[in-house]
């Protein structure tokens, strides 16, 4: 039985408090919190640091064979080559990456969709390149309960297709696609198929070969690694984005050869400590004891049920398979003011329009809460927010 409380030993931020209360921290869609062994490893590489690739000296050599070692780990991880993972910033950086790449080879005509779900970084970067080169901007809708409308989806791919944006997961509705089936369509079209991973990868493991898609991205931050790193794969290496160091072959005035993929991606001195990291954080999730995705699930349901006893609270969407979030908005409050009202007693939530603002007016709201509990959450917790929202909606219901 998967056992939570020596799992949330190794998370120290889990013992704190927030306004004289105990921490009840269920924010995880955004970040989530990080292990003990994962900062272990961020403060080594930091305390005994040098550039990559580029010295002779032992140091420099060591944090080279890290750094690298870490590339492997995530491309084990995604059942990719090394070759094949770029690291980025986060996932908004890996999905301007591509979209740079496929700026120059867009005309007018044609045709880069995406789906009603995203995120906006991977809805606005699509949006401007088509506004930019002419290219048709095409958006897929979703069905009654949250999930992507495979039918229409098939029909408007149909017509022909450069690229087709995706999240594996909404960070909104919960909502798991059929990326398979997507990937599909989207290769039958012509086109080539960009996994949003970044709510996914937190909840399941991921194979982009059973997937079957042409890229996949993700940010360390939301898998409890350091802040600003992430990572793309491509099934066939993206050329150079960004130009400078390290990613050079030769140099001369009139021409530069650049070096072999992934290093021709990574300009410049790279997150070293922030790629180690990720890579420690990966190993945990990797060494978690068996059950952790059953119990993630099982504290969503928890929470699904407990909030249909609430008056007034409307779910948003209802999905066959939702996973890592659920959000939901209160008749006559605030979002805002409920999260507030929860923070005053130590309960972390997300409140807003999460960065999804085409989904949200799609379903007749601006603001919403958001709700996300993780494999350290446990069920206490979530009765503490239910038990909390039933305190605070009176005070800030019209």
């Amino acid at each position: 039985m998967f056992d939570v409380n020596s799992v949330r030993q190794a998370y120290p931020a889990l013992a704190g408090q927030v306004h004289g209360k105990p921490l009840v921290y269920l924010d995880n869609a955004a970040t989530s919190q990080m292990a003990r062994p994962v900062w272990d490893a961020v403060s080594r590489t930091e305390l005994r640091r040098a550039n990559v690739h580029r010295g002779i000296h032992a140091v420099s050599e060591e944090c080279t064979a890290a750094y690298e070692a870490a590339r492997a780990a995530v491309a084990g991880c995604l059942g990719a080559q090394p070759e094949q993972i770029r690291f980025t910033s986060g996932t908004t950086d890996a999905v301007n990456q591509t979209a740079d790449w496929l700026r120059t080879q867009l005309r007018p005509g044609d045709r880069i969709a995406v789906t009603r779900m995203e995120h906006h970084s991977n809805f606005v970067p699509w949006q401007q390149i088509c506004l930019e080169t002419g290219a048709e901007f095409v958006i897929l809708p979703l069905t009654a309960s949250g999930e992507l409308n495979m039918d229409a989806a098939q029909k408007m791919l149909a017509h022909g297709v450069r690229l087709v944006a995706a999240a594996h997961s909404s960070n909104v509705l919960g909502t798991v696609n059929d990326i398979p089936a997507l990937a599909e369509l989207t290769h039958k079209a012509g086109g080539q198929l960009f996994v949003d991973g970044a709510q996914g990868i937190c909840h399941e493991e991921v194979d982009v070969n059973a997937l079957n898609c042409d890229f996949y991205a993700f940010s360390g931050h939301k898998l409890g690694a350091p802040f600003g790193i992430g990572a793309l794969y491509a099934r066939s290496p993206l050329p150079p984005a960004r130009f400078g160091g390290g990613m050079v072959d030769e140099v001369l005035d009139d021409r530069t050869t650049f070096a072999a993929p992934p290093q021709s991606g990574e300009a410049g001195t790279p997150n070293i400590s922030g790629a180690v990291g990720l890579a420690a954080a990966l190993d945990f999730r990797k060494k978690l004891p068996d059950g952790w995705q059953a119990w993630e699930d099982a504290l969503l349901e928890q929470l699904e049920q407990g909030l249909h006893s609430i008056a007034g609270v409307h779910i948003l969407g209802q999905p066959c398979r939702r996973s890592g979030c659920l959000s939901f908005t209160v008749d006559g409050a605030s979002p805002y003011d409920i999260a507030v009202l929860l923070d005053q007693l130590g309960i972390a939530v997300r409140s807003g329009h999460h960065c999804a603002q085409p989904l949200l007016r799609t379903l007749g709201q601006e603001y919403a809460l958001r709700v996300s509990p993780a494999f350290y959450n446990t069920p206490k917790e979530i009765d503490a927010l239910l038990d909390g929202l039933r305190r605070v909606l009176p005070l800030c219901t019209t």
